[in-house]
């Protein structure tokens, strides 16, 4: 492009203008290889960080819940998982906290029943529900002779009811094992 310069009428110069395409071209191919690098290496930097977040937020944690639960599967109530969050993991922990620290009084109080039941000088006898015997103590093997292996899977009744049991005494108790109360 070349356009005259005047001044009052009178020509002083030229001005030329020139740029050629093939240079254009270039400048405009630096200019797109430039943004498309720029958008990979963002999009590169964008995607580790967001699995470097999900790492640490989501994967980590669960994989930490996942071993507190095998102790506690495997019986080891005493664990405690650490919680670190507010989110739904955060809660889902301390569920599992207090999932687990009832399970160890429950454990504890089973514990101390079981030695109750088992040292006591009163016979005792565990039924199922449908009120078959699964287990005695040592107290009903000494008062009544029969040992585990001879009344397990009978009824109460069926042991130790004879003709001169008394028929009121046998309904209560009965009705007590169909209950699932005790009675002494």
């Amino acid at each position: 492009v070349e356009d005259p310069i005047v001044a009052e009428d009178l020509l002083i110069g030229h001005v030329r203008l020139g740029y050629t395409t093939e240079n254009l071209s270039e400048r405009f191919r630096q200019s797109i290889s430039l943004l498309l690098a720029s958008s990979i290496m963002f999009g590169t930097l964008l995607a580790v960080g967001t699995i470097t977040l999900f790492q640490f937020q989501i994967s980590n944690p669960l994989a930490e819940l996942g071993r507190f639960a095998s102790q506690l599967a495997s019986g080891d109530f005493s664990q405690r998982a650490i919680v670190k969050s507010d989110n739904e993991i955060g809660q889902l922990q301390t569920t599992m906290n207090y999932m687990a620290k009832q399970l160890e009084e429950t454990l504890d109080e089973l514990n101390m029943l079981s030695n109750v039941a088992s040292r006591t000088k009163n016979a005792v006898i565990i039924c199922d529900p449908k009120g078959y015997i699964e287990w005695i103590n040592e107290a009903f093997i000494d008062i009544t002779g029969y040992t585990l292996d001879e009344v397990k899977g009978k009824t109460p009744g069926s042991i130790l009811q004879g003709p001169e049991s008394d028929p009121e005494i046998v309904a209560f108790m009965r009705e007590c094992i169909r209950s699932g109360k005790g009675f002494t």
